[in-house]
């Protein structure tokens, strides 16, 4: 049973009425459980990103992942640095109903031999800027960027502050099968 976990610290500015620029700092902590013997591994990583404000769209470019690499004890590992494109557009049916549809092409830089190409595809419903449910799914090449699976999750936001949970639905031999995620944050 591994368990992984991640500090993060981002902070965006918007250069001016259509542009925005971001840099976040990740500390991760990652405990493989008894997998060959291996010890609890940490490391520091960077994303940088860029995005452009449409009225009812965004577009973005990030590189992800930049840092040291993790040590289990037996070995170092490369980060699983990536260079993304995305989009979304949303839809604001009235001042409490708004539906997104997201798209994302990724390449994954590093390690090298892992290096390829994946997709994100997703949608979420909010309420009342207070209640998200979202559903995606990512496409992947289980030799190198990951298995394909799908995913359902939900939020929680109120005054800044978040919580959101996601669930992995993929099939019975896959890596991510019952992965589930829950995050915490705060936005000022």
């Amino acid at each position: 049973t591994p368990k992984e976990f991640s500090i993060d610290l981002g902070y965006a500015y918007r250069l001016c009425d259509r542009w925005s620029v971001s840099a976040v700092l990740h500390y991760i902590s990652s405990d493989l459980g008894d997998f060959s013997g291996a010890k609890k591994g940490s490391a520091f990583a960077a994303d940088l990103g860029a995005m452009y404000h449409a009225p009812s769209w965004n577009a973005g470019l990030s590189v992800t992942n930049l840092g040291s690499k993790i040590d289990y004890g037996y070995d170092s590992y490369d980060l699983p640095a990536s260079l993304k494109a995305g989009g979304a557009y949303w839809h604001t049916f009235s001042d409490r109903h708004r539906l997104t549809g997201h798209a994302e092409l990724a390449y994954r830089l590093m390690p090298s031999d892992y290096s390829g190409v994946n997709v994100g595809l997703g949608a979420e419903y909010l309420y009342n800027d207070l209640i998200a449910v979202r559903g995606g799914y990512h496409i992947g090449d289980d030799k190198k960027t990951g298995p394909s699976y799908a995913t359902l999750g939900c939020g929680l936001m109120y005054r800044g502050a978040e919580v959101n949970f996601a669930y992995w639905l993929a099939g019975s031999d896959s890596p991510v099968k019952g992965t589930f995620c829950l995050s915490a944050g705060w936005n000022f």
